[in-house]
């Protein structure tokens, strides 16, 4: 079995916590959905699906560590009920679905602060297949 290849919820860019941000301020009932489209020709995720859900299974048990939100605040563009918010923050893995359809992977999430995390979440190297080479179609 394969080390999960995300550790920490900081593991993705700060656009994504800027985005996840304006969002929840923003739009906090918006509906979010992140679509991945390999352009590759030849490339099937289907293989790949069972190590992406174990990803994002490992990814859900994941919250913030004092020392992540001290990092965060650091950056005087976020909201200090921003970084409460990220100290409450978990994904929940019933909110997190993945379909693999020829050359396309979705994750969806439900309306609300929660939701405005997928996104920020799809980013997590997820077309890496969880460290296993995808397959050509």
């Amino acid at each position: 079995m394969n080390k999960p290849i995300v550790k920490s919820l900081l593991d993705t860019d700060l656009y994504k916590f800027s985005m996840m941000q304006v969002v929840l301020h923003q739009q906090p009932a918006a509906q979010v959905q992140y679509r991945f489209l390999c352009r590759t020709p030849g490339i099937a995720f289907t293989p790949c699906v069972k190590a992406i859900e174990r990803e994002l299974d490992a990814l859900c048990s994941l919250s913030f560590q004092p020392a992540d939100l001290d990092y965060l605040r650091q950056f005087d563009y976020f909201e200090s009920d921003f970084i409460d918010f990220l100290s409450l923050f978990r994904l929940s893995r019933r909110f997190v679905r993945i379909t693999a359809a020829p050359f396309e992977l979705v994750i969806e999430g439900p309306s609300g602060g929660l939701g405005t995390a997928i996104p920020w979440a799809a980013g997590y190297r997820t077309h890496r297949c969880g460290g296993y080479r995808c397959l050509p179609a």
